[in-house]
């Protein structure tokens, strides 16, 4: 079994490895290996049996634990994660892996700011796996922080040079950073590792960035036949969807707004239902609520739109432009006093957020305090004084100031 993984056979090596428990063989390399390959073809419910045998089987290594509670996190389980978690704690009290168990359950709820906070504490210990450097790699790049991302990932290369993850995370890096040239290299060199499941997320993403939506088309397309339920595909279906919708306002800005909406519908529409496959199959995946809110607002369905950002806000409760779109559905359904305590509540975090200040000064206009709409406007433009938006309010409020003083 395992001279098959290094020739790159993975389906011939779990063949092989069932056999092994077929005939009865009780083994921890068996079940280890069979764990690991599992995990590879993200196949977590069997990576998750497989890891809690290996634990059982010798109870003196942390590794299957620890891979135990990611595959069951990747599952999107709610107890056993944390009761593995606790088990793991508890025989290996001292070991990097368990702040780095956290720290994936972190990022899988996207709260990549605590996942990296976990693992800079571990990320020099010896005994890490590439996968942690990995996971802290790709928590480094959703918080923008590509020079560490880089490094991050240079430490997981160097544990293992072809550790499932490294060649996707190093080409959308690339993508991110504006550097799709050395991306698209980097994945055609890695062809001989096609058996990395990851290769053709990256693949279908750098086919996004660079345009070639045609091609990204086809690829998703056929991974979706392949396996309906590649929630992951079918979110990049509704970026890409996106993509073309972007390109057809282009196209169409001099026709009248009611042309416009009726060729962007069919879109939309096909946008929605890859969106909701999405948020069907990976229900904690906190980028398909997003988008699929986002699709729903431009839409106008607002009540729909609340209910997938009620849902991305709950995964991710630090991320602000989810709380923002929640202040803007509360804004559309007219519920004031909701809006205006969602946006007081970004504006704690974040004080010099002028848009958010000419939200609260529209609330307060609307719903007849003056004088507080005022001075969310001049607290606007003292933040951004380019604030056209907070300037023509204040100028129609001081207006209605002298109506009303000379009634």
């Amino acid at each position: 079994g395992d001279y098959l993984v290094r020739r790159g056979r993975i389906n011939d090596a779990i063949d092989i490895l069932e056999t092994c428990r077929e005939l009865n063989i009780v083994s921890y390399g068996v079940e280890l290996l069979l764990g690991r390959l599992y995990f590879k073809k993200q196949n977590y419910r069997k990576a998750a049996r497989a890891f809690e045998k290996a634990a059982q089987v010798n109870r003196i290594y942390d590794e299957p634990l620890f891979y135990w509670a990611v595959s069951a996190t990747f599952q999107g389980l709610e107890g056993e994660p944390s009761r593995v978690i606790q088990l793991l704690a508890e025989r290996f009290p001292s070991s990097p892996l368990l702040p780095a168990a956290k720290a994936v359950r972190a990022y899988y709820h996207s709260d990549f700011a605590t996942a990296v906070e976990l693992l800079d504490g571990v990320k020099d210990s010896p005994s890490l796996p590439a996968f942690c450097h990995i996971v802290r790699g790709a928590a480094l790049m959703m918080l923008d922080r590509f020079d560490e991302a880089s490094a991050a990932l240079d430490k997981a290369a160097a544990v293992d040079p072809i550790a499932d993850g490294i060649l996707t995370d190093r080409a959308v890096l690339l993508i991110r950073s504006g550097k799709a040239a050395k991306a698209s290299s980097l994945l055609d060199e890695a062809r001989r590792y096609e058996d990395l499941h990851e290769l053709w997320m990256a693949r279908a993403y750098l086919l996004i960035s660079a345009g070639r939506l045609d091609d990204a088309e086809s690829l998703l397309k056929e991974k979706l036949r392949e396996n309906g339920k590649l929630y992951y595909a079918a979110y990049l279906m509704g970026v890409l969807l996106s993509r073309r919708m972007d390109a057809l306002k282009k196209k169409l800005a001099a026709e009248d707004e009611k042309t416009v909406e009726e060729k962007l519908r069919p879109l939309a529409d096909s946008a929605v239902e890859y969106l909701r496959a999405c948020t069907t199959y990976g229900k904690d995946f906190f980028a398909g609520y997003y988008l699929l809110g986002r699709f729903f607002f431009l839409r106008g369905e607002y009540a729909q739109a609340l209910a997938q950002f009620e849902k991305a806000a709950r995964l991710a409760p630090k991320n602000l432009s989810v709380q923002v779109f929640v202040g803007h559905c509360y804004l559309a359904l007219s519920r004031w006093s909701e809006a205006k305590r969602t946006f007081e509540a970004v504006l704690q975090q974040q004080e010099k957020n002028s848009h958010v200040l000419d939200c609260l000064g529209y609330i307060e206009a609307t719903t007849g305090d003056i004088s507080a709409a005022q001075k969310y406007f001049e607290a606007a433009l003292a933040v951004n004084r380019n604030d056209a938006y907070a300037r023509a309010q204040l100028k129609r409020l001081k207006e209605l100031k002298k109506m009303m003083k000379g009634g």
